[in-house]
C-alpha cells in the first residue's frame, strides 16, 4: 500500500509540476583521426543559455537554444577528454569557415594550444573577439585547419551540417537540475 501510494505520489507531482519541450538547434560535430594517439574535434555549442519562449506557461514550458553558437577546436587524446598527454607542441595556424556559398572567414590564427572556444576571453586573449555564427536552418559550414603538431604540418577540412531536434521533460525535474 504504502509503494502503491509513493508511486500515485510521485506520478501526481509530475502532473502537477507539468512538462516542458526544448528545441535544439545547431550543427554537428566533426571529429576525424589525426595520428595514432591524437583527433582533430570541431564542433558549436550555443553561445547563450536557452531561453523560454514566448507564450510557454507553467503548465507547458517550451525552450529553445540560441540561434547563435561557438566554435570550439578541440586537437584531443582519441582516448577521452582533458589534458591530452601527446601534445608536446602544437601551433594552430589559421582556421576557416564559410556558411553555405558565403565569404570565407578567418577567425583563429597562430593560436599555440590545442583547445579554443570561440566567445570565451579566456582563450581569446590576443586575437579579436568574433561574434557568434548565426544558426541557419537547411545550411552547412565548410572549415578549414592549419596546424602543426609534434613538428608535423597537417591541412584538414570538413562540414558542419545544421540540425534540430526536440525533447521532452518533467518542469520539476529541470527545477531539481538547475
Amino acid at each position: 500500500m504504502k509503494t502503491e501510494l509513493h508511486i500515485l505520489s510521485l506520478s501526481t507531482l509530475f502532473l502537477i509540476s507539468g512538462c516542458g519541450t526544448m528545441h535544439t538547434r545547431g550543427y554537428e560535430t566533426f571529429t576525424e583521426e589525426i595520428d595514432l594517439d591524437n583527433q582533430l574535434q570541431v564542433s558549436m555549442n550555443p553561445a547563450s543559455n536557452p531561453q523560454k519562449k514566448q507564450g510557454s506557461t507553467s503548465w507547458m514550458e517550451e525552450r529553445e537554444t540560441y540561434s547563435k553558437l561557438n566554435f570550439q577546436v578541440f586537437i584531443m587524446d582519441k582516448d577521452g577528454y582533458g589534458k591530452n598527454p601527446h601534445v608536446e607542441s602544437v601551433t594552430i595556424h589559421s582556421f576557416s569557415y564559410q556558411m553555405n556559398d558565403g565569404n570565407k572567414t578567418e577567425i583563429l590564427w597562430d593560436y599555440d594550444y590545442n583547445f579554443w572556444m570561440q566567445g570565451n576571453s579566456r582563450y581569446n586573449k590576443d586575437g579579436p573577439i568574433v561574434p557568434p555564427i548565426p544558426y541557419v536552418p537547411k545550411s552547412q559550414i565548410k572549415f578549414w585547419i592549419e596546424f602543426t603538431l609534434n613538428g608535423k604540418k597537417y591541412s584538414k577540412q570538413g562540414i558542419l551540417k545544421s540540425f534540430e531536434s526536440s525533447s521532452t521533460y518533467s518542469t520539476h525535474m529541470r527545477d531539481i537540475m538547475m
